[in-house]
C-alpha cells in the first residue's frame, strides 16, 4: 500500500505534463517568407482569415525582412483547417529628410501588393496541417 501512494503523486504529475504538451500540439505554427517581384517585404503583415466577419482573424504577423512567424497568443486561434490569406504592407513613398525643419510626422505610404492579395478578394489560400507549417509567398505586382 505504501508504495502504490508513493507512486501516485509522480503518475498525477507526469499525466500533466503530457496533457500540458498535448495542448502546445493543438495551435499549428506556420512561418514563412513573403517577397514581393521577387524581393523581400518588410514591414508589412500577413492574416490567416477562415470566414468572414468579426473574429474571422485566426493567426496574424508582422513580416520583417520578408519572414513571419506564427505561433504563441499570434496563434491562439489557429486550427487545422483552409484560411484566406491577406498580405498587407504600408511602404513608405520617399525617404525623409531627418535635417528638414519641415519633417512630416504622417510619411506618404503606398500600398505596392495588388488586391488580390489583400481584404476579402484575396486569392491565397492554404491548408494548415497541425504542427508546423511553411508557406512561402512569391507575390507579383503585375
Amino acid at each position: 500500500m505504501f508504495l502504490i501512494r508513493r507512486h501516485i503523486p509522480r503518475s498525477v504529475l507526469v499525466l500533466a505534463v503530457l496533457s500540458a504538451c498535448a495542448g502546445c500540439a493543438r495551435n499549428p505554427r506556420i512561418e514563412g517568407n513573403v517577397t514581393l517581384d521577387g524581393a523581400p517585404v518588410d514591414g508589412g503583415t500577413i492574416i490567416f482569415f477562415q470566414g468572414t466577419g468579426p473574429g474571422s482573424d485566426k493567426g496574424n504577423a508582422p513580416i520583417v525582412g520578408g519572414k513571419y512567424v506564427i505561433e504563441g497568443e499570434r496563434a491562439r486561434n489557429l486550427t487545422p483547417g483552409t484560411y484566406r490569406v491577406e498580405i498587407f504592407w504600408q511602404r513608405r513613398i520617399a525617404k525623409q529628410d531627418p535635417n528638414s525643419p519641415n519633417v512630416d510626422t504622417n510619411p506618404a505610404v503606398e500600398q505596392p501588393i495588388p488586391k488580390k492579395y489583400n481584404g476579402p478578394e484575396s486569392t491565397l489560400t492554404r491548408e494548415v496541417q497541425s504542427g508546423t507549417n511553411k508557406f512561402d509567398f512569391d507575390l507579383t505586382s503585375k
